[in-house]
């Protein structure tokens, strides 16, 4: 196959799935901008590897953008981490990022109700993060993408029985982290 051929099928994989690949890169880092330069050099690290990846025979291409996302964001908390400490000291749970998730709009009002989704919504997402990167990218298809289980398996490439052990264990690290009250 040509590079042509490679660039169309780049693009149309990348316009396809833009929202959900940006919702990634948001989700783990918590900040717009951020999140946009980290999808940029996401996108150009898959496009390194699209000539060989894209020739792969049922290869599942969102869990390899996916899991290129997530490496992209550890590298960029290791990179921040030795910044702040000069030295791989502190944990990434404990590095303080930019979350606009929490912040609110100049302008808004938010009731309480709306309030108290949003703490809870970035509870839950600082706990998700906390998780194994394949279980993070588990809980995005099932929960994000509405995905059923079948097809999250073959989006993240594993098996059924892996992806359901994944799954069970998450909600069971999920539910020591947040607590289940209700």
């Amino acid at each position: 196959m040509n590079t042509d051929e490679a660039e169309r099928e780049f693009v149309e994989f990348v316009q396809g799935n833009l929202t959900n690949l940006y919702a990634v890169a948001f989700r783990v880092c918590g900040n717009r901008h951020l999140a946009e330069d980290l999808l940029q050099e996401s996108l150009a690290k898959m496009w390194k590897g699209w000539p060989s990846k894209r020739n792969q025979e049922g290869a599942p291409l969102k869990g390899w953008a996916y899991r290129i996302i997530q490496n992209a964001a550890t590298d960029l908390h290791r990179k921040k981490t030795s910044r702040l400490t000069g030295k791989n000291k502190t944990p990434v749970s404990e590095i303080p990022w930019d979350d606009e998730r929490g912040g609110q709009i100049p302008g808004s009002s938010e009731t309480s109700e709306e309030a108290i989704f949003r703490d809870t919504a970035r509870d839950l997402w600082a706990a998700v993060a906390t998780l194994d990167p394949v279980q993070q990218t588990l809980i995005h298809l099932l929960y994000v993408e509405q995905l059923s289980l079948n097809a999250a398996c073959r989006v993240a490439g594993l098996k059924w029985t892996t992806a359901s052990r994944y799954h069970v264990d998450a909600l069971a690290l999920l539910r020591e982290i947040i607590g289940d009250d209700e």
